[in-house]
């Protein structure tokens, strides 16, 4: 199932009732739910030229590159510096693993407690059994993404 990432963020935000603090990134998600209701996304052109003064600011500060190379210089000296947008992704990508950690922390969590519930076939809690392991090596194997490792 491919989701838009824009569509699963701000479904993250409504489903865990996060609040956002500053006026300016209020409209901002409320313009993305509200282009969501309507299936369709917003762009960043889009929000450059909304209404509101304080959004425009935002999206051209973010679009805004500070500092470029030539690309000469990146070819010649074979050094690729890592730009504004290669942290933005990384931290996308992050943001996204943890959400995905605590999901799989959440399904371990149900299939400890069916475990512990008693009443199940010898086939339902070798399934269960399996779906738990499975999730704990998902669990480790996310971890390990962040240099962590929680030992058994």
């Amino acid at each position: 199932l491919e989701v838009p990432f824009a569509e699963l963020v701000i479904h993250r935000i409504e489903e865990e009732g996060i609040d956002i603090q500053e006026p300016v990134n209020q409209a901002v998600v409320k313009r993305f739910s509200d282009e969501l209701d309507h299936e369709r996304i917003l762009t960043a052109d889009q929000l450059a030229q909304d209404q509101d003064m304080g959004v425009q600011q935002k999206v051209a500060g973010a679009l805004v590159q500070q500092h470029v190379l030539s690309p000469n210089w990146s070819q010649r000296h074979k050094i690729y510096p890592m730009v504004e947008r290669d942290q933005l992704i990384s931290l996308l990508e992050d943001s996204l693993r943890r959400m995905h950690l605590t999901d799989l922390r959440e399904a371990s969590r149900e299939v400890s407690s069916k475990l512990e519930a008693g009443e199940l076939s010898v086939e339902e809690e070798r399934d269960l059994l399996a779906q738990k392991v499975q999730l704990a090596r998902e669990v480790q194997a996310t971890l390990k993404h962040f240099g962590t490792v929680i030992l058994p």
